[in-house]
């Protein structure tokens, strides 16, 4: 009588088992087992990463960056990109090696930075790149402005880069589709980004801010917007121009006409490139 028990209760631990281990929480536990127990590899933004010491020289061959704005400077690239070693992304207090999704971001897809960090690396001007984004899909300037529940985000941000060695060279700004849906006019976005400005200034960081002009998304764009972002630019107070990503539109560069595909992200990371290396002449 006991082995019939016996067997009975094995096969229903056995189907316990199977089905916890079929589950999101058991596949999470595998891939716990399989990286971080046994090689080693932590997993960040669901991804496992290679923890890599942090470069924390002032060699002005370093180029050390926080992106932040909405999802076209964080994860909504259809498809992920894997950068060269010279390329490292920072995140909670540790460098890694590059890897999409960047971590700090929303979003689960790949991003445009570690496609510029091999354009960067491959220009010969820098010997590395260290990127961080912190970058909220839908995100409105005025959640980052001063008195946004971002802004937070955005300073912490900025002192944990520091607080490891890694003061902020350049600081991307990536940013106004959701204002273009808004309605946002000229003078109340270039307000935002005064404050927005100040509070980084004032909390001692005096990188250059590089403003991308960035409205369009699913066949709509803002002049309003697009005159702030050309506006608020102001060399003497290092606000520079970012490139121009909305002449960056048809099918083959964004996936739904509001995101890019991996061909646009591309295209997207040569701009930047472009923009910062005719900055830094």
């Amino acid at each position: 009588m006991k082995r019939p028990i016996i067997a009975g209760m094995l096969v229903l631990v056995s189907s316990a088992v199977t089905g916890f281990l079929m589950s999101v929480d058991g596949r999470h536990v595998l891939r716990v087992l399989r990286y971080q127990w046994l090689q080693g590899m932590p997993l960040v933004w669901s991804v496992p990463r290679q923890e890599r010491e942090c470069r924390t020289d002032d060699s002005p061959r370093r180029f050390v960056a926080l992106a932040f704005g909405q999802s076209n400077a964080a994860n909504s690239v259809q498809g992920r990109h894997h950068p060269g070693s010279g390329v490292l992304n920072f995140f909670a207090g540790r460098c890694f090696a590059g890897d999409d999704p960047i971590p700090g971001a929303s979003g689960t897809g790949g991003s445009v930075w570690n496609r510029l960090g091999d354009l960067l690396m491959g220009s010969g001007r820098f010997d590395s790149v260290v990127l961080a984004s912190i970058a909220v899909d839908a995100s409105a300037i005025a959640q980052w402005s001063r008195g946004g529940e971002l802004q937070p985000r955005l300073l912490a941000s900025l002192e944990e880069l520091r607080a490891h060695g890694l003061e902020p060279t350049h600081l991307l700004w990536h940013q106004g589709e959701r204002d273009m849906q808004l309605g946002t006019d000229a003078p109340t976005y270039a307000s935002h980004f005064s404050r927005l400005l100040a509070s980084i200034r004032q909390a001692g960081f005096s990188a250059p801010v590089y403003v991308a002009r960035a409205s369009y998304c699913r066949g709509r764009r803002s002049e309003q917007v697009r005159t702030a972002q050309r506006d608020v630019v102001d060399v003497a107070a290092g606000v520079l121009a970012g490139p121009d990503t909305d002449a960056l539109v048809g099918p083959d560069l964004r996936h739904d006409d509001c995101h890019f595909s991996a061909a646009g992200a591309d295209r997207h990371a040569a701009l930047w490139r472009d923009a910062l290396l005719a900055a830094s002449r």
